[in-house]
């Protein structure tokens, strides 16, 4: 779940960056970084506060063709990176709790919150340790399905109650965070869009049975008419064949 990842980045420093009192390039660059990075998501995941680290970075160049006055530097470092697989087990903070479910808070650094997990009661009808849980409360989950984009201030996961470890120690960062609704919602929006995928999926196949069946009642009707054709031809000959006996006949 925790690991080191690579980022190559390219800042800018303004003039209006470079017009105040420079001790090093590198720790302004660093700091940009920082800020850029740390404390949200990437494509690889959350990035965990105090942990970039700049590896290198090549010589600053005038940004061309806007006009901007800025030095673009192009920068490669390293952070540590959470991104919890399906199965990975995870300690969290119960600060929400209601007829839905539970909703869990797991921090790093004691301070930032990277992981909210939503645990439904749907999942645990019945069972008499989830029901005794409290607001407050550490407990055991198991992550099921992760979901962020970038620039997200958390990954939002659905899990599975595994156990409780008992109240947990006062923390400013729990009282910080929005009403649970706020993430149900989100939740609500994510399980919305995967059910409008897979209605957009059903409709698509339904249509090709529909396409299917047209295609062979067609070619039933095709067949049908063929044989009525060949019907009247046949009945045109005999007709045919009538007259010439009875002209015989005559003759």
């Amino acid at each position: 779940m925790n690991y080191t990842a690579i980022f190559e980045e390219q800042v800018a420093l303004t003039p209006k960056d470079m017009s105040q009192e420079i001790e090093s390039i590198d720790t302004l660059l660093s700091e940009k970084m920082q800020a850029k990075l740390e404390g949200k998501c990437s494509r690889h995941g959350y990035v965990v506060a105090g942990t970039l680290k700049v590896l290198s970075r090549s010589m600053g160049a005038m940004e061309r063709g806007r006009f901007t006055g800025s030095m673009l530097y192009y920068i490669q470092a390293s952070a540590q990176v959470l991104n919890p697989p399906e199965g990975a087990r995870l300690e969290g903070v119960v600060i929400r709790k209601n007829k839905m479910g539970m909703y869990v808070s797991y921090t790093v650094n004691d301070t930032n919150e990277a992981i909210r997990v939503i645990i439904p009661r749907d999942l645990h009808i019945g069972n008499e340790a989830f029901e005794a849980v409290e607001i407050g409360e550490t407990v055991v989950t198991e992550i099921k399905k992760s979901r962020f984009q970038i620039n997200d201030p958390y990954i939002l996961s659905v899990g599975m109650f595994i156990s409780t470890s008992g109240k947990a120690p006062k923390s400013s960062a729990v009282d910080e965070i929005p009403e649970y609704a706020e993430a149900e919602a989100e939740y609500g929006e994510a399980e919305a869009e995967d059910e409008e995928e897979a209605e957009d999926e059903e409709e698509a196949k339904d249509a090709e049975e529909a396409d299917a069946e047209e295609e062979a009642d067609a070619e039933e009707e095709g067949k049908d008419a063929e044989e009525a054709d060949a019907e009247e031809e046949a009945k045109d000959e005999e007709a045919k064949d009538a007259d010439e006996e009875a002209k015989d006949a005559e003759n």
